[in-house]
Order: structure tokens, then C-alpha cells, then sequence
């Protein structure tokens, strides 16, 4: 059970080396990552919800939530930001990378744990392991990510990296209501699941806001959101630029995928500002050109139910639509291409 909330940036129950309090600034200019980690330590450990108001949260770092879950038990914490407003945890700081907070310690234990309303500006979620339980990501917003770069001698970009805004791995997970933009210059993925168990994604809109008024019927929950970031000055441009909306890996068991709103770029190839002889890859690397690698794509698979889901955009193709394989028990029904 939750104890209390702590609003990040006027709070005096956290307090450093000097007895003053730990708070965040939401100027986008103040680097907030040790403060933040610090404030995570104490949620961790004291079950408490973390509340960001409307602002925007500079991040430089990584934040490996695996580090705190060593020496505390992180159970039952929440991160939630204003229902009516952006709160934004921003990396975009950041330009040859995603940032990512993350919990990939395979035996450590994180369990029951919340990440509502926030704006993720250049940074992801990665979480992975058996002893993580009770994980939920609903409401939030994903935009901006980087791929990740290897660079030559003279700095061009060798090989670029589809990284996923939502990677998770070997236990059950929750995945709702979320918002998944990818401009011309950010392409990569936005789902990764790997050996999840009943993992559920539902309701969450992939790609163009054009789309806003036919993915508002579909899911009403979305659609302040949308109408906000629509109307900022955080985005610009085609969102669709999906090498692939969602993967999963291979070796999920019941994995549920409903009433989806997926509007995508059309075009064959990912469009990005690296040079065409770049490889990019994501859980595959690419053959032809830059091509893309379907809205969805699963595999190795057991118990997969897509169900409900609207599709539109990415080549009519080899390399687009929904590509199922190697897998069993799968259910494929009442979707809109």
C-alpha cells in the first residue's frame, strides 16, 4: 500500500548531507538526474508516490534503478505526473542516444510499481527480469527517442540502432493508454518484449496525429493528451516513423495486443539524417536498404491474441503490415487494415 505523495519540486521529507531538502526543478535547464535517483532511493524504500508537476525535468544520465533496488526493497512506489498538464522527464539533452530508466538486473526483485502521466522526451523503459512483478506503464507519452549511434573515425554514423521506447522482459506487464511518436529524425521501435508471461497491451496509439479524431473514438482516454502535445512546440512533423511499433522478441506465453490505433509512415525505408549506406538494425538488421520491419511482429510465440486493432500506413509488403511466425496458439481477429 502507497504511504504518502511527494511533489518533486516543494517537498522537506527528503533531505541531503546539509538537512535541506531534495527538490527537482521543472525549468528544462537544471539538471535534475542525481536529485532525482535520490528521490527514487526514498520512494523505493518508503513506498511513496513520486508526483511531477507540469514541467519539464532535464535528465543527463541514465537512471539504473537496479542500483537502488540493491540495497533497498523497491516495492510499491508510483511516478505519476499532472493528469492536465506535460510533466516531462526530458533526456533530449542527449543526441547520440536514448537515455533509459531501467531495471535490467535479472535477480533483483522491483514489484508493484506505477509510471502514470509522464511525457518521456529522449527517454525509454527497460525493465527485465522473474522477480519483477506487478509493473504497470499507463498514460504516458514517448517521443523524441534517439537511435543509437556507432560512429567512424570522422564521426558518421556506421550503424544505427532501432532502440524500443518500452523494452521488457521475463514477467507480466501492463501497458496501457500510452501515446508512441516517432519524427523524421527519431526512427526506431516502440514496443520490445521478450519471455514476457501475460503481458497485456491495449489501447495505445502508434504514429501520425492526423489521426487524432478516428483514435479518440477508439480510445477516449487519450485524447487530452494528444490534443496537448498536438499543440506544442515538443514535436514536429510525420510521428510514424516506426521501423517496428511493437516486437515481440520470441518466447512470450499469453501476450494480449487490443484495440490499438496504429497510423504509420508509408514509406518502405526508415527516414532518418543518416547517409543510405548506414546499416540499421533492430532485432534484425536489415537487408535491403533501410527497410522497415512490420507494425507488429512476433515470434516464437505462445498464446498470442491481436484483437481490435486499427492498422494503416507502412508498405503493402514484405516488410509491412503484421508478420507472425514460429510460434503457436495464435489469434488474429476483428482488427482493421
Amino acid at each position: 500500500m502507497l504511504q504518502g505523495k511527494i511533489d518533486v519540486t516543494n517537498q522537506q521529507i527528503v533531505l541531503d548531507e546539509d538537512r535541506q531538502p531534495i527538490q527537482l526543478v521543472g525549468d528544462g535547464v537544471t539538471d535534475n538526474t542525481d536529485n532525482l535517483i535520490k528521490l527514487l532511493e526514498f520512494a523505493g524504500s518508503h513506498s511513496q508516490t513520486l508526483y511531477f508537476p507540469a514541467g519539464t525535468y532535464k535528465i543527463t544520465k541514465d537512471i539504473d534503478l537496479s542500483k537502488i533496488a540493491a540495497y533497498y526493497s523497491t516495492s510499491n512506489f508510483k511516478l505519476t505526473g499532472d493528469e492536465n498538464g506535460l510533466s516531462i522527464i526530458d533526456g533530449s539533452s542527449n543526441v547520440d542516444k536514448m537515455l533509459e530508466i531501467f531495471n535490467t538486473r535479472y535477480h533483483g526483485s522491483m514489484n508493484y510499481v506505477d509510471i502514470e502521466h509522464l511525457v518521456f522526451n529522449n527517454v525509454g523503459v527497460s525493465i527485465n527480469g522473474p522477480y519483477k512483478k506487478g509493473i504497470t506503464l499507463k498514460n504516458n507519452v514517448f517521443m523524441n527517442g534517439n537511435y543509437t549511434r556507432e560512429k567512424r573515425a570522422d564521426g558518421t554514423v556506421s550503424k544505427a540502432t532501432m532502440e524500443p521506447y518500452i523494452e521488457v522482459k521475463n514477467n507480466k506487464y501492463v501497458i496501457e493508454n500510452n501515446i508512441f511518436l516517432r519524427g523524421e529524425k527519431y526512427p526506431g521501435r516502440g514496443i520490445a518484449t521478450y519471455r514476457s508471461k501475460n503481458t497485456t497491451i491495449k489501447n495505445n496509439f502508434f504514429g501520425n496525429l492526423d489521426g487524432i479524431a478516428d483514435a479518440v473514438q477508439m480510445i477516449p482516454e487519450i485524447a487530452s493528451k494528444l490534443s496537448m502535445i498536438k499543440g506544442s512546440n515538443l514535436i514536429d512533423g510525420d510521428q510514424g516513423n516506426f521501423f517496428t511499433a511493437i516486437n515481440n522478441e520470441r518466447y512470450d506465453t499469453n501476450v494480449l495486443i487490443q484495440n490499438n490505433y496504429f497510423n504509420l509512415m508509408k514509406t518502405r525505408n526508415v527516414v532518418s539524417d543518416f547517409a543510405s549506406d548506414t546499416l540499421i538494425s533492430g532485432i534484425n538488421v536489415a537487408v535491403d536498404g533501410q527497410r522497415r520491419d512490420h507494425i507488429i511482429y512476433s515470434k516464437g510465440y505462445d498464446n498470442l491474441q491481436i484483437v481490435g486493432n486499427y492498422f494503416k500506413g507502412q508498405e503493402n509488403g514484405a516488410a509491412g503490415g503484421v508478420k507472425i511466425r514460429n510460434g503457436k496458439n495464435a489469434y488474429v481477429g476483428a482488427n482493421y487494415f
